[in-house]
């Protein structure tokens, strides 16, 4: 198994790990109010640790010279994206829906959110693809 291979399933682990077991449990556990701020929390702690293991996955498929550095660096870009712009304003949609309870203010996140989780379904694809391939 290469490094780059190692480094995709790190990640595609860490990221079905939360998904299937942190998330649902911190919903179940916590009460709405609380489950979203520890999340809020969260989320750019989580995206800060894919930004770093994926970046050490674009320095290994680099090293490695290897076609699949350009999917580790669209991994990479899916972390960037997210913690710097995605997260920020998710949170600010999230604090504005729930002080005013606005439909559009909900609608407004839940864009946000179906935009998160689609970048997240990108990015296992592509973590896949480099398990397989890297």
């Amino acid at each position: 198994m290469s490094l780059l291979s190692l480094i995709a399933a790190l990640l595609l682990g860490s990221m079905l790990f939360f998904a299937a077991m942190v998330a649902p449990s911190v919903r179940k556990l916590l009460d709405a109010e609380n489950a979203g701020k520890y999340l809020s929390d969260l989320f750019p702690r989580f995206y800060l640790w894919g930004i770093a293991l994926s970046a050490a996955g674009v320095i290994a498929a680099l090293y490695a010279r290897t076609p699949a550095a350009i999917l580790a660096v669209i991994v990479l870009g899916g972390y960037l994206y997210s913690r710097q712009w995605l997260v920020p304003r998710l949170m600010r949609a999230r604090e504005t829906w729930l002080a005013g309870d606005s439909p559009q203010h909900k609608a407004q996140f839940d864009k946000l959110h179906k935009q998160s989780v689609l970048i997240n379904c990108i990015q296992i694809v592509l973590l896949c693809v480099l398990i397989v391939t890297g």
